[in-house]
C-alpha cells in the first residue's frame, strides 16, 4: 500500500480529506494522511494550526512533508 501525506491549511481540508479523498484512494490501495499546518509555534500553549497566509509561515511543514 501507497502512503500520501496531504498538507491541509485547517480542519475543514482535513475533513474533506477524510471523507472524500481517503475512501476512494482507499479502494485503490492508496492511504491518505492529513497534515495540518501549524502557522505559528508558542512554547507554553498548542501551537496554532490552519489560516495559512504565506509560504514563510509553512515552509517548515513543506519541507518536513
Amino acid at each position: 500500500m501507497k502512503k500520501v501525506l496531504i498538507l491541509a491549511e485547517g480542519q475543514t481540508e482535513e475533513k474533506f480529506i477524510k471523507d472524500v479523498l481517503a475512501p476512494y484512494f482507499w479502494s485503490k490501495s492508496v492511504f491518505c494522511i492529513p497534515k495540518i499546518a501549524v502557522t505559528k509555534h508558542v512554547k507554553s500553549r498548542p501551537h496554532f494550526k490552519g489560516g495559512i497566509v504565506s509560504y514563510e509561515k509553512v515552509k517548515n511543514d513543506i519541507k518536513r512533508l
